[in-house]
C-alpha cells in the first residue's frame, strides 16, 4: 500500500510524457507532411510541366522531320545515283589501270626498253591525265549527278554535268591514242578501251534520264 502512490505518480509522469511529447511528435509528422509533400507534389507537377510540352513539342516536330525525309526520299531520282556510282567505280578502275601502266614502264625501263624520253611522254601524256581524271574528273562526275536531285537550277546543271561526262570520255580516248603508240600497252589498252566504252554508255543513259526527268518536272507557280 505504501508503494503504490509511488507507482501511479510514476504511471502519471510516464502519461504526462506521453502527454508532453506525443503533441510534438504529431505536430513534427504533421510539419513534415505539409513541408515535404507540397514540395514533391510542387516538384512533379514541375517536372511534368518542364518535360511533357517538350515531349509534346518533339511529338509535333517529328512528323515534320519524318516528311521532309519523305519529301526527300521521293525527290531523289534512282537512275541518277546509280549514274553518280558507276562514275565513282569506273574512277576506281581507272586508278588501277594507270598503277599497273606505270608499273608496266618501270619494267620496260628496268629491262631498256624505254628512252627517257620515251618514259617521259608516257608519264606527260598518259599517267598524269589519268590521274587527273580519276582523282578529280569522274568524282566530280558523282556528286554533279548527285546534286541535281536538290539543284535549283535543274536544267543548267544537268547539262554542264552532261557536257563534263562527255568530256571525260573524249579525253581518255586521247590517252588511249596515246598509250596505242607502243605494242607493250597492249593489255593494258584494251582495259582502257573498256573503260571509254562504260563512259560512253553512262553518258547515253545520263543523257536520257536527265530529257525523261525535264519531261516529268512539274511546272512551277509562274508557269501554270
Amino acid at each position: 500500500n505504501s508503494q503504490n502512490p509511488n507507482d501511479q505518480q510514476n504511471q502519471q509522469n510516464q502519461q504526462n510524457n506521453q502527454n508532453s511529447q506525443n503533441p510534438n511528435d504529431q505536430q513534427n509528422q504533421q510539419n513534415n507532411q505539409n513541408s515535404q509533400n507540397p514540395n514533391n507534389q510542387q516538384n512533379q507537377q514541375n517536372n511534368q510541366n518542364s518535360q511533357n510540352p517538350n515531349n509534346q513539342q518533339n511529338q509535333q516536330q517529328n512528323p515534320n522531320s519524318q516528311q521532309q525525309n519523305q519529301n526527300r526520299q521521293q525527290q531523289q531520282n534512282p537512275e541518277l545515283q546509280k549514274l553518280a556510282e558507276q562514275q565513282r567505280e569506273l574512277s576506281n578502275q581507272l586508278n588501277d589501270l594507270n598503277q599497273r601502266i606505270r608499273e608496266m614502264t618501270q619494267a620496260l625501263d628496268a629491262n631498256k626498253l624505254l628512252t627517257e624520253e620515251e618514259k617521259k611522254r608516257y608519264e606527260e601524256e598518259v599517267n598524269q591525265p589519268l590521274e587527273e581524271i580519276a582523282e578529280d574528273r569522274l568524282p566530280d562526275a558523282a556528286n554533279a549527278l548527285n546534286d541535281l536531285n536538290n539543284s535549283p537550277n535543274p536544267q543548267a546543271d544537268a547539262q554542264r554535268a552532261q557536257q563534263n561526262m562527255e568530256e571525260i570520255a573524249k579525253e581518255i580516248e586521247n590517252v588511249a591514242k596515246n598509250l596505242s603508240q607502243s605494242k607493250n600497252y597492249n593489255e593494258l589498252l584494251l582495259r582502257l578501251k573498256g573503260i571509254i566504252e562504260l563512259q560512253e554508255k553512262a553518258v547515253g543513259e545520263s543523257e536520257k534520264e536527265l530529257k525523261k526527268s525535264e519531261k516529268t518536272k512539274p511546272l512551277k507557280t509562274e508557269e501554270l
